[in-house]
């Protein structure tokens, strides 16, 4: 079979792509450049062309950088604009990413796409469907559920039943150069160093909407020099000094106002509204609508209850109040290990 492997540079790719050629496949290495070669990225890119040359695979650099500002980093902005936080690898994967892969599997005529995520894929009668990583702690499902149903019933995910130790074992075994390289942190959203909704703001030249700052009685706490460099839960990087613990509660972007709490109970939502939303195969198979619902990357999952909305909408209704749901943030749905489903956050409910 012949398999285009997504490679970033880092150990998960590196094994996933050995893997797939040790068990026979004719694999081929693809680079996706997303942003402007930064020192690091750069280095990133030159990992994966060396990991390529020691495996005896062909490797490819495809520039994806026009998709990508189109496609994930303006819509990102434009959420930081109107008060919410986005949630760029959620929109990256299926728009960009998997996109631009079986884009190229096309033209090489070859099978299937892999990546280094950590998540599994199960054969169901109803088509395939997304599990969470075998490791826990890496599991990269949750980036994942806006995958299409084409998406994932081409990809492979190799490393995906290993943990992340067990990787790095078989990267050590192969004698891969980055073995025992640390792990990069959305290094595509931050190439210059600023957080990333500040690198978003200067990179479509975009004014800051300076604003006051307030307690949740309306008192004036101080100023802030732009709303979008706030998100719900915030407790560090405020810029201003309360004199007490606090947390960003709210941000109303029409006044470019953030107001602040004192009181972490108040950052608890009964539940919330999700839009957009993508299904796996036979996604309502459940009784009564319970799941599992995981609102963060690494939020523990909170039993639930969906119930689909006249507009084609889900209200989420969690059975204990969680805390700091942030709207643009996507929420992911899940049976067990299975996941079902998910969507973007639209609001949270009292």
């Amino acid at each position: 079979m012949d398999v285009v492997v997504a490679m970033s540079g880092g150990v998960d790719s590196s094994v996933a792509a050995a893997m797939l050629l040790k068990a026979g496949h004719r694999v081929t290495g693809v680079t996706l450049l997303m942003e402007v070669c930064s020192a690091e990225h750069c280095d990133e890119a030159s990992m994966a062309r060396q990991v390529a040359n020691l495996l005896g695979i062909d490797h490819h650099e495809i520039d994806c950088r026009r998709e990508f500002e189109k496609l994930v980093l303006l819509p990102c902005w434009s959420e930081y604009d109107r008060g919410r936080t986005p949630n760029p690898c959620g929109i990256c994967n299926p728009r960009v990413k998997f996109a631009a892969l079986l884009e190229q599997a096309r033209k090489l005529s070859a099978d299937r796409i892999a990546t280094g995520h950590h998540a599994r894929i199960e054969i169901t009668g109803a088509g395939p469907a997304l599990l969470r990583g075998r490791d826990t702690g890496k599991d990269q499902s949750y980036f994942l559920f806006g995958l299409s149903a084409e998406q994932l019933a081409t990809s492979l995910f190799p490393v995906g039943d290993l943990t992340k130790s067990r990787v790095r074992e078989i990267a050590r075994e192969l004698n891969l150069p980055n073995a025992n390289q640390e792990e990069s942190q959305d290094a595509c959203f931050a190439a210059g160093g600023e957080e990333f909704p500040e690198e978003l703001r200067n990179r479509f030249d975009q004014p800051s909407r300076p604003g006051q700052v307030r307690d949740e009685q309306g008192q004036l706490l101080g100023q802030h020099s732009g709303f979008h460099r706030f998100t719900i839960g915030q407790r560090r990087g405020l810029g201003i000094s309360v004199g007490k613990r606090s947390w960003v509660k709210a941000i109303d972007a029409e006044t470019a106002t953030v107001i602040m709490t004192s009181d972490w109970d108040r950052l608890l939502s009964s539940g919330l509204l999700a839009s957009n939303l993508v299904w796996g195969p036979r996604f309502f198979d459940f009784p009564g609508g319970r799941v599992e619902v995981q609102v963060r990357s690494r939020h523990e999952p909170a039993p639930a209850t969906l119930v689909r909305e006249k507009d084609t909408s889900v209200r989420v209704q969690f059975d204990e109040p969680q805390r700091a749901v942030t709207p643009g943030q996507a929420v992911v749905f899940y049976l067990g290990e299975r996941l079902i489903g998910g969507g973007w956050i639209e609001e949270t409910l009292a």
